[in-house]
């Protein structure tokens, strides 16, 4: 803009009026059009409109944006041949659906599809809202006039047009473009994506035995026209309540009278009453999120086309926080920034909890129980210190590490935490396997981050600028400061004496941190801070239902998770968390003195 006004100025010193009006005009022009070129340069948008509500969607350049103009109505943006023919890629399209409140899955879809290579898509909005914002964001879109539940009368709709589908899920990624994979497949006419997690098949290639015969999820599926009758019956055979009995009624429909085909060497099979082929996609190609996570691809090396619907939970904050571990969400610049700055903290484990020792320590019943007790309920000690230590430091967004096992503590198949390798020495499970993340989300807004945040490469630069706190152990305090006045760092780093009152933590730090972008706790976050019993029913009742509750009755032997467990009977019953026993011995080891009243306590709950 500068060079613009200078050449503008050198104009003026001649007096020629009609030079001067034509000049001044260009410049104005040339200066407007590259500033809105940098601003379409900077956001990383193929359109300069604005969307409605909200930040600019994040999309890369390419996509096939609608003509400028203002948003002509929902008559005007309904699904049709021409709108089909347009996008379509050899009669195939990759399609999903969506309401207002998921918008931001529907960004992800489309950035993780397009990111693929594949521009050939659709996005079906089931209110104006939504359908406003995908036409100002530049999204392909139409509305759905939704009479039956949408999955089905998606499909019902593009066979009527006689379209080949994929459809998805919103929340589902996509890492590779689908398309040419089932146009190697032109035989089929309904394929299904699995839950299941075991691989039946040693490549990418269709499922078969076991996994084919075994329920079939809807979250990735792919019809040709020719299943228009499976779908208008199956349509039919849902349930007035909609969605509850989608599944159920598609299964029944698919295994009906199904046979394996041994004469064919693709893996499909006859279904639907012999009418059609079909077939189940790879569980490791189109796999579920527990299967991602368990690394089911890995084990044959397979470069998955999709990441599925990971179930963590209950609600967005807790898939969006998945999706965030497994580097499969494409979030906004705002997610890596934060205006207090961000805490994370080294989640360690003492070699007496991590050890084996000799099983019945605790007794027959107990020792199991104290096994993943101990290890877990310590590190929620650590989780809860971080977050109370934020806090009061002027209000932090805490990085939040996996939670460790031994790896003959990590789940099973069959009950248990999914996702985890129990034959590894070690293992984790994700932290929203123990923590309720709609609660934590409600109660710490903008508070918290996922433990990948700060090794991604958008956020790995943080760690340029952090303050380093090192809690001294107990053998080496003499050079370590008590936290009575403010530790000024020395060569970014200040070291605090353990055990310190949250007085003496905010004098040491609160202004000393300030101008880091990141502190970096060292050492045993668990012992940095001993809470008063005010202190501890205040920040009980903020941590209040922060633990996940998954059933229980089911079991006479249960592990009990308490964020104040080394505070017994301070701390109200709201704080804990009762789930299965996975009958494992970690052994007892050596506990300090305040862990073993602790034990005490624990060995009475566990008998009650």
């Amino acid at each position: 803009m500068a060079r613009y006004l200078h050449a503008a100025r050198k104009c003026l010193v001649s007096y020629r009026p009609v030079a001067i009006l034509t000049v001044t005009i260009v410049v104005m022009v040339l200066a407007i059009h590259n500033e809105d070129c940098f601003s379409v340069a900077q956001t990383g948008l193929g359109s300069s409109r604005a969307s409605l509500s909200g930040p600019r969607t994040m999309l890369p350049p390419g996509l096939p944006y609608p003509p400028s103009g203002q948003f002509k109505g929902i008559r005007a943006h309904l699904l049709s041949r021409d709108l089909v023919e347009l996008h379509a890629s050899s009669n195939h399209l990759v399609v999903t659906w969506s309401d207002w409140d998921n918008r931001d899955f529907v960004r992800n879809w489309v950035y993780h599809l397009h990111k693929a290579g594949c521009s050939a898509l659709l996005v079906g909005a089931t209110d104006t809202q939504l359908l406003e914002w995908l036409f100002e964001a530049g999204i392909p879109a139409f509305l759905i006039e939704q009479k039956s539940p949408a999955r089905v009368s998606l499909l019902r709709a593009f066979s009527e047009l006689g379209t080949n589908v994929i459809l998805s899920d919103v929340d589902a990624v996509w890492l590779r473009d689908p398309i040419p994979f089932m146009q190697m497949y032109p035989d089929a006419d309904i394929l299904a994506s699995s839950d299941a997690m075991e691989h039946g098949s040693p490549s990418e290639k269709l499922e078969s035995s076991t996994n084919l015969e075994g329920p079939a999820s809807l979250a990735v599926l792919f019809m040709r026209p020719s299943a228009r009758k499976f779908i208008m019956e199956w349509e039919s055979a849902i349930p007035s309540d909609g969605r509850s009995g989608e599944r159920a009624a598609f299964n029944d429909l698919f295994h009906r009278e199904l046979v394996q085909l041994t004469r064919r060497n693709d893996n499909l099979a006859s279904v639907f009453r012999g009418t059609l082929l079909g077939g189940i996609l790879s569980t490791s190609a189109f796999c579920s999120g527990q299967a991602y996570r368990a690394g089911l691809q890995q084990r044959i090396h397979v470069r998955p086309f999709v990441v599925h619907t990971p179930h963590p939970g209950p609600g967005e904050a807790a898939e969006k926080f998945v999706l965030r571990e497994l580097g499969l969400w494409r979030d906004l610049p705002e997610h890596w920034t934060h205006p207090a700055g961000f805490l994370t903290y080294d989640n360690k484990l003492p070699a007496t909890l991590w050890e084996s020792a000799p099983r019945g320590a605790l007794g027959e019943l107990a020792a199991p129980l104290h096994a993943e007790s101990m290890v877990v309920n310590h590190q929620l000690i650590q989780y809860r210190n971080a977050f109370i230590a934020a806090r009061v430091l002027g209000g932090h967004s805490v990085v939040q590490p996996p939670v460790w096992l031994r790896g003959d503590l990590a789940a099973r198949p069959k009950g248990g935490l999914a996702g985890t390798v129990a034959s590894a020495p070690s293992a984790h499970i994700p932290v929203d396997a123990i923590i309720d993340l709609e609660a934590l989300d409600k109660d710490a807004p903008n508070g918290y981050r996922e433990s990948s945040f700060l090794r991604n490469p958008q956020g790995s630069g943080l760690l340029g600028d952090r303050l380093q706190v090192f809690i001294c152990p107990d053998m080496v305090m003499a050079e370590c400061e008590t936290g009575d006045a403010v530790v000024w760092p020395l060569f970014g780093e200040v070291r605090l004496k353990p055990r310190r009152t949250l007085q003496q933590l905010r004098t040491a730090l609160f202004e000393a941190s300030k101008g880091y972008q990141v502190i970096e706790f060292k050492g045993n976050i668990a012992d940095a801070m001993i809470l008063s019993k005010e202190e501890v029913q205040r920040y009980s009742r903020w941590m209040a239902g922060w633990l996940s509750h998954p059933p229980s009755k089911l079991h006479q032997e249960e592990t009990r998770y308490d964020l104040f467990w080394d505070y017994p009977g301070a701390a109200p019953q709201s704080t804990r968390m009762q789930t299965m026993n996975r009958k494992v011995d970690l052994g007892s080891g050596t506990l300090s003195a305040p862990k073993q009243e602790a034990t005490q306590w624990w060995q009475g709950l566990t008998h009650s």
